[in-house]
């Protein structure tokens, strides 16, 4: 079973490098960034949800959570992905 994992930064740098090297290793990435428009690359991925997420706002913190669980059942055939968030107590 592929694990999945959450990417914050996705954009362009070492974020955008570290979903394009898990998803070459079939892991399942949420990958975020606050202007989703730049990922074209990325989403078309079969196993890459991009989604917009600026860590800095707490507003589209709680909107990536609410879309993000269950991350997209469709790229992930025949399982349920679930994305559990860190959260700051």
């Amino acid at each position: 079973m592929p694990k999945t994992v959450l990417i914050t930064g996705c954009s362009t740098g070492f974020g955008q490098a570290a979903a394009h090297l898990f998803a070459a290793r079939g892991w399942n990435v949420v990958a975020t960034m606050r202007n989703a428009v730049q990922s074209s690359a990325l989403a078309a991925l079969p196993n890459v949800l991009v989604t917009r997420l600026d860590v800095q706002d707490r507003a589209s913190i709680e909107t990536a959570i609410a879309e993000g669980s269950p991350v997209r059942p469709d790229r992930c055939p025949g399982q349920q992905c679930r994305l559990w968030p860190v959260r700051r107590l």
